[in-house]
């Protein structure tokens, strides 16, 4: 008698195979409800113009918007929590680093939130929440490793 085979249906064996896939490669889908916690040790403006004194640093995806934009919250140390719409991107550089946030001094000297990044399977999907017109090239640069970025402060995040 031969030894029975068991067949695995073609939607689970697609749905296992997109789970190995995110395991190996070591990032998983970002999703609604995720957050990131970052400690700073000055205060911090936020887009809106707000400042908040940390040090915690607290940024979560609330939902997706539509597909370039998200609703995120924002909370630093034990503040109220500030709502902002982000341009989302996913970049191409290959993820060798844990997610971070992206800042840039402002001309008094102060810490400005622009965005973060996290990695997502093999790449990083972006959130930049500043209105600079150059935030979402300074955070494209930053991303793939290339070129300088003298006023821009990067600070890991932990999921």
């Amino acid at each position: 008698m031969a030894p029975s085979r068991r067949i695995v249906p073609p939607r689970l064996a697609a749905t296992l195979g997109v789970l190995a896939a995110l395991f190996i490669l070591g990032g998983s889908p970002v999703a609604a409800g995720d957050c990131w916690v970052l400690t700073v040790d000055e205060p911090v403006v936020l887009p809106d113009g707000s400042v908040g004194a940390g040090p915690a640093l607290s940024l979560c995806l609330d939902r997706d918007y539509n597909p370039v934009a998200g609703l995120h919250t924002v909370r630093v140390g034990r503040g109220s929590p500030a709502m902002f719409v982000s341009r989302m991107g996913t970049s191409e550089a290959v993820v060798r680093r844990p997610a971070f946030a992206l800042f840039y001094r402002d001309r008094l000297g102060r810490l400005v939130l622009q965005g973060y990044a996290v990695p997502e399977g093999r790449n990083f999907r972006t959130f930049v929440l500043a209105t600079r017109p150059s935030a979402v090239e300074e955070m494209r640069r930053v991303v793939a490793g290339s070129g300088r970025v003298d006023e821009v402060v990067r600070v890991a995040a932990r999921r």
